[in-house]
Order: C-alpha cells, then sequence, then structure tokens
C-alpha cells in the first residue's frame, strides 16, 4: 500500500527501449506476495498402490503434503518478491544514471550496466540511518542460512569480488544469487519422496526462502525511500486536502521516513490508519 500512495515512476532504458517503472507496480508484486496464504501441494495426487496397503506410505503421503506445501508456499512468496525486486532496480537505474554522469571526470569510476548491481551500488552509498531498523540482524539471519545452503549443495556464486560482510549490499548479493540459482535450475525442488530423516533439509530451505524475502523486502524499503521524492498517488493527494483527526493522523505517520519500519510491528499501520486515527 504504501508503494500505491507514492506513485512514483521513473524512466528505465533497456534493451527493449525506455519505459516507464512505477512503484505501483512494485507495491503489486508485494501486496500478492504478502496476501499469499498457502500454494497447496497434494502427494497423493500421483500416490503409487503402495499407499493402499501400507500405512507407512500413507503417513508419508500425508506428511509430503503438508512439508511441500510449506516448501512451495515460501518458493512461490520468494518469486513474486523477487519480481518486485527487479522492478526496484530498474526504477533505480535512472538514479545510478544521473550519479555516474556527476562523477564522470573521476578515473577510478567504474561505470556498471546490470540494473540489479546498479542498485547494489546505490546501497553502498547509503548510511547507516538510511537503512530499515534491524538491518544487521535480518541480513545476519540471511547469512546463516545461505552460508549453510551453499555448503550443503556446493553451488557456486556470482558479484562477490571486493564485497564483504560489512557492505550494506552484501545482503542483496546473496539475494541476486539465490535468485538466479532458481531461475538456471541449480536450486533444489526436493520434490521427490525423501527419507524422514532428511525432512530437517526441506526446513532450512523453507527458513532461507523466508530469510531471503525478508532481507529483499527490507532492501526494497531503503531503495525507495531514498529514491522517491514525494507521494503523488491521488488517495495521497485527496487526504492532504481532507479535514479531520484520523487525516492529520495519517500524513504524520505517512511519510518517507515510514519506509524503514514498513516491516516493523507498530501503532501506525497503512490497513488500519482511519480507525486508528479515530482511537487518539
Amino acid at each position: 500500500m504504501f508503494c500505491t500512495y507514492l506513485d512514483n515512476s521513473n524512466i528505465y532504458s533497456g534493451s527493449d527501449g525506455p519505459r516507464e517503472v512505477h512503484t505501483l507496480v512494485i507495491g503489486n508484486w508485494l501486496r500478492l506476495a504478502g496476501q499469499l496464504e498457502s500454494v497447496k501441494i497434494n502427494a497423493w495426487k500421483y500416490a503409487g498402490e503402495d499407499a493402499l496397503w501400507c500405512g507407512t506410505a500413507a503417513d508419508r503421503y500425508d506428511i509430503d503434503t503438508k512439508i511441500f506445501t510449506k516448501y512451495s508456499t515460501a518458493l512461490t512468496r520468494f518469486i513474486y518478491i523477487c519480481y518486485a525486486l527487479e522492478e526496484t532496480y530498474r526504477f533505480c537505474s535512472s538514479s545510478y544514471i544521473e550519479f555516474a554522469r556527476n562523477n564522470h571526470k573521476d578515473l577510478n569510476f567504474k561505470r556498471l550496466r546490470k540494473p540489479s548491481v546498479q542498485s547494489a551500488f546505490l546501497v553502498d552509498q547509503l548510511t547507516t540511518s538510511e537503512l530499515p531498523n534491524s538491518f544487521l540482524h535480518i541480513i545476519g539471519n540471511l547469512n546463516f542460512y545461505f552460508v549453510k545452503y551453499i555448503d550443503q549443495y556446493k553451488l557456486d556464486t556470482s558479484g562477490l569480488k571486493g564485497v564483504t560482510k560489512e557492505s550494506h549490499s552484501y545482503g542483496l548479493h546473496l539475494v541476486r544469487n539465490l535468485r538466479n540459482h532458481i531461475a538456471h535450475g541449480a536450486f533444489p525442488l526436493m520434490n521427490d519422496f525423501i527419507d524422514p530423516d532428511d525432512t530437517y533439509i526441506i526446513s532450512e530451505l523453507i527458513n532461507l526462502l523466508l530469510h531471503a524475502s525478508r532481507s529483499a523486502t527490507i532492501y526494497i524499503q531503503a531503495l525507495i525511500k531514498r529514491h522517491c521524492q514525494n507521494f503523488k498517488s491521488h488517495e495521497y493527494l485527496a487526504i492532504e486536502g481532507a479535514y479531520g483527526e484520523e487525516f492529520d493522523y495519517f500524513l504524520e505517520n505517512c511519510t518517507l521516513k515510514y519506509a524503514l519500519t514498513l516491516h516493523l510491528t507498530q501503532p501506525f499501520c497503512l490497513c488500519s490508519w482511519m480507525d486508528s486515527g479515530n482511537k487518539n
């Protein structure tokens, strides 16, 4: 909803030519991810005859249904958030191009071409105060599960040369690598009949996807806050012109700075701001 109230747009010039990129589209993908409750998997759909005469096999089909439903839900949510993140890359590309133009005389400045790498560069320009609340904690959790994931499956990573764990963009690079593993078929689907003793592996993959989703979202928050100018939607402008305590309450709280705390539970909420405003 925050991106909807913003309704900012930028021109992105890609290989297919220039087009407008809207925060509304970013918000729509995030809304879809947030509203996703479950991606139902039915392990019984292609069950063998063993389920008819073996109680243990039948129990496993039930267990697989529950496990892979959770797994598929986490995977699908991450993919939706990645769509929002990639649109954010394109939205911020013009800011990077402007930065590059202003520093073109610097011989040490290397111009970057990919929007994802451009956004990582922009994140590294942010000060600590421009990062979302609990940033280090959230990225630390992602790193914990990402390291275990890489060690378990012996997968390659890219784009981390010169990037340290202290770099603001470190977590963004981990998200990008995970997204690429999924897109290129390297990420384990784990949809085979598995040994019960190996179910912890799926739990770790689910945790990785959950922490990657959360990390990707706070990077979107940071980039949106830094590279949007002000609120331009008709809805926001209508509230600006309205009279009442609830509208004053909204305007006092729905600021660009609010982007840095969107992931936290707090008194002000875009889903129920009018009710909260009336209580005050």
